[in-house]
């Protein structure tokens, strides 16, 4: 029974990591959409996450929402639910990882496709591949 439980312990101290980690406000220094590097003023776009939302851009592409989070999950799993922009009402599955606790590495897919496996964004794969730096 105290393995179970110090087990269990353990699972919600990692989450706590991931989670607690995450939280607070962070800049895009690498991006790629459907195999096509982000270059210019969408490198910078600001990202704001407090306790499960999160908000990023500016104007016709600023959006906001929900996301839930599983480390367990290998690799780690990240649901997104917009609740404004432009794909408001609408959810992406993507991938995670932390990396020195300062960069966050994502993927994404287009919202209602299948949730990419790896960290890349071909062309044709509708998928984006994100690398976030927490601002200090």
């Amino acid at each position: 029974m105290r393995v179970i439980v110090c087990c269990a312990v353990t699972a919600l101290l990692a989450f706590a990591a991931d989670f607690e980690t995450v939280q607070g406000n962070w800049k895009l220094v690498l991006g790629i959409h459907d195999g096509k590097p982000l270059v210019g003023a969408d490198l910078g776009t600001k990202l704001s996450i407090q306790a499960d939302r999160f908000s990023f851009g500016e104007g016709e592409t600023a959006s906001s929402g929900t996301f839930k989070m599983e480390e367990s999950a290998r690799p780690k799993t990240v649901d997104i639910v917009y609740d404004s922009g432009p794909n408001q009402g609408k959810t992406s599955l993507g991938i995670y990882e932390v990396r020195a606790g300062n960069r966050i590495r994502l993927c994404l897919a287009a919202p209602g496709a299948a949730r990419p496996t790896k960290f890349e964004s071909r062309p044709g794969s509708g998928y984006a591949f994100e690398e976030w730096e927490k601002l200090k």
